[in-house]
C-alpha cells in the first residue's frame, strides 16, 4: 500500500515513526516538507493535505521563513486572511531575524 494512501494524517504519523527509527536513512530537510506541500498543493489540488504538511513543517522548522511563508500562502488559498497575514508577519519577522 503506497504511503499517504490512508489520508494525510496516516502519512504525518509514518514521517515521525520514520523520523525517530532511521532519522540517518532518509532526508528530513525543509525543503522536503515543503516540496511535498506544493506538489499536494499544485499538482493535486489537495489544499487541506497541503496545509496540514506546512502545518507540520512549520513546527519541524520554527525559525524558516520558508515554512511560515508557504503554511501562511495555503492559509490564504483556504480564504483564512487572518492566519494568513499572522503568519506571513512571523516569516517576515523570522528574515528580519536571520
Amino acid at each position: 500500500m503506497p504511503l499517504g494512501s490512508e489520508g494525510v494524517e496516516a502519512a504525518v504519523a509514518e514521517y515521525y515513526r520514520m523520523k525517530g527509527s532511521r532519522p540517518d536513512f532518509f532526508s528530513f530537510d525543509e525543503s522536503e516538507l515543503n516540496t511535498l506541500g506544493i506538489e499536494l498543493m499544485f499538482r493535486f489540488k489537495l489544499l487541506d493535505e497541503a496545509l496540514r504538511i506546512f502545518e507540520i513543517n512549520r513546527i519541524e522548522f520554527p525559525k524558516s521563513y520558508n515554512a511560515c511563508d508557504s503554511y501562511a500562502y495555503a492559509l490564504k488559498e483556504k480564504k483564512d486572511y487572518l492566519n494568513s497575514i499572522r503568519y506571513y508577519k512571523k516569516g517576515l519577522e523570522i528574515s528580519k531575524n536571520s
